[in-house]
């Protein structure tokens, strides 16, 4: 009751009161999530409302994670005979506004103590994502790991279809705003991706890249 009379003091009723709607708000969509959405895991919060797409041969696993409001989770399997669509967001990771998490046909893994930017797409679809622990994901990234095939001149380019490579994302990695990481892309343990890179090939240990495409402008342990 004393650290709530010296908040109502420093801050105000206002601000009291949009605190306490606010806990309110996300306690209801998490419980609406849990009950009404077939997610597993515990923990998990909900600050606002998401959409969310599932089919039954697929999986979504949030553990002690946050969803803040208007993101976005989509896991599918095209037939019952692909591998299904999972994803799996670790504990205290951070799903912010109207970022995308999708798997079809693929896993989607988030490590724990993560954050996805807003507005950044992870799409894994034919191919696995995975992303270690302590990662920063900045807005409006994109990590996608199905491209188109073009190995032959004399067809049309919609005609060659689609290739499928796994991602993979060491612990501790900084991907900054606006930065695209193709498909068959590893990143080791504390690599620095700079805005707007494109990344293509894979990237070693502490290494700091920028541009496009993306080369070795830095080492994170002499910066």
């Amino acid at each position: 009751m004393r650290k709530f009379r010296n908040i109502l003091r420093q801050r105000g009723l206002r601000f009291v009161l949009r605190l306490a709607t606010a806990r309110v708000l996300t306690l209801f969509h998490t419980l609406v999530l849990r009950f009404f959405y077939p997610v597993r895991g515990q923990g998990y919060r909900v600050q606002g409302p998401i959409r969310m797409r599932k089919d039954r041969h697929s999986l979504i696993h949030l553990q002690g994670c946050t969803l803040e409001r208007k993101a976005r989770l989509e896991a599918q399997t095209w037939t019952p005979q692909d591998a299904p669509g999972t994803i799996d967001i670790g504990p205290a990771s951070v799903v912010k506004t109207e970022a995308l998490v999708s798997a079809i046909n693929a896993r989607c893994r988030i490590g724990a103590r993560c954050a996805v930017g807003s507005r950044s797409e992870l799409r894994a679809i034919g191919a696995d994502i995975d992303i270690g622990d302590d990662v920063r994901i900045a807005a409006e990234v994109v990590i996608m790991t199905r491209d188109h095939a073009f190995g032959d001149p004399d067809l049309p380019l919609l005609d060659q279809g689609f290739v499928h490579r796994p991602i993979s994302i060491g612990k501790l990695c900084w991907i900054g705003r606006r930065a695209i990481l193709l498909p068959g892309v590893t990143l080791g343990r504390n690599v620095i991706v700079a805005a707007g890179a494109v990344v293509t090939k894979d990237v070693a240990d502490y290494a700091i890249v920028g541009g496009i495409p993306a080369r070795v402008i830095g080492d994170a342990r002499k910066s």
